[in-house]
């Protein structure tokens, strides 16, 4: 019920600020999407998968690079 209202909200031209800790929830209910890192926002690539999103937020990678 709660992703219905937050993709309608969406529809409507409305924003809405996820914070989830659920990497696939994010990428399905996002159009972008940053991560916060060590108290630095670090851009995800759009159309990035989870294991990618996840590299980002180990600091594994920077948002810039293919994960």
């Amino acid at each position: 019920f709660v992703h219905e209202q937050l993709l309608a909200l969406r529809e409507a031209g409305g924003a809405v600020l996820l914070l989830s800790t659920e990497l696939d929830e994010v990428l399905a209910l996002s159009d972008r999407v940053v991560a916060l890192v060590r108290g630095r926002f670090v851009p995800v690539p759009p159309g990035a998968r989870a294991a990618t999103l996840g590299a980002i937020l180990l600091g594994e990678a920077d948002g810039g690079a293919a994960a």
